[in-house]
């Protein structure tokens, strides 16, 4: 029985302590000022038409990669927090 009443104790202790790191954290200063990236600040490299394209099955390793297609860039403003977050 004193096997568990160490575990017990340990694990109070380990939960005070998370607390108390999560009381004295400082919060993180929102950003001010910065606007949301647009699909037209990022560099993609894209194939050219026409350009052979290789079929790779399995794992390899290519030297010059290109991106086929991008889409869905999404910059709304997170409005709501997750329910595991809570």
């Amino acid at each position: 029985m004193p096997f568990v009443g160490l575990i017990l104790v340990s694990l109070a202790i380990s939960v005070s302590l998370s607390v108390l790191a999560l009381a004295v954290m400082p919060k993180a200063p929102a950003p001010q000022g910065v606007a949301p990236n647009k699909l037209e600040d990022f560099s993609f490299p894209t194939i050219e038409e026409g350009a052979p394209q290789g079929v790779i099955f399995g794992d390899a390793w290519i030297k010059g990669w290109h991106v086929l297609e991008y889409a869905n860039l999404r910059i709304h403003p997170i409005t709501k927090t997750p329910k595991h977050y809570k």
